[in-house]
């Protein structure tokens, strides 16, 4: 599996558009029930890259996944945590970019000081991410039962946490 793990730029925002829109369109693994326009993403690329990584795999010059932190909760004692978010092409699945890109961005929040712990919301169920989270060292710390409705269906969300440093 040849390919690349880079930062991302708004050039990559036609693909990401396209890959996400399947994940609001026949999924509830996002909340989102419409998908943004490439405007949106472009514009969503520039406001979190100004404090947390955004990374994209890119294979033969087009994006096949995307990954970025976030700021967990709005409130400034919060700031030290990062939800993280990532999405793959669908037809994808499986084949190690998601494991591949979290990695990377769990490697670039680890050398920036003022990140100390990672957080992912997955909509479960969800098998496949919730194995790749636990495989990478992930620990399931909640389970919010029923905080979401999507496609007539209500939807339950587990946090799983990771450490990016000592807590000393």
């Amino acid at each position: 599996m040849a390919f690349l793990i880079r930062p991302a730029c708004q050039k990559d925002a036609g693909d990401m558009t396209k890959i996400y829109r399947y994940y609001v369109e026949n999924t509830a693994i996002t909340f989102d029930t419409e998908p943004p326009t490439e405007d949106e993403i472009r514009e969503k690329i520039s406001d979190i890259q100004k404090n947390y990584p955004y990374l994209v795999i890119e294979e033969e010059g087009r994006v096949t996944a995307f990954a970025y932190a976030h700021a967990y909760k709005q409130k400034a004692a919060y700031d030290p945590t990062v939800e993280l978010t990532v999405y793959t092409d669908h037809h994808l699945l499986g084949k190690g970019r998601g494991r591949a890109i979290i990695l990377s961005l769990l490697e670039e929040l680890k050398k920036d000081p003022r990140r100390y712990t990672a957080i992912a919301d997955i909509t479960s169920p969800n098998e496949r991410s919730e194995k790749m989270f636990l495989a990478l060292g992930f620990q399931k710390v909640s389970v919010f039962p029923n905080v979401g409705y999507k496609f007539g269906t209500w939807q339950t969300v587990c946090d799983y946490i990771y450490p990016l440093k000592s807590y000393e």
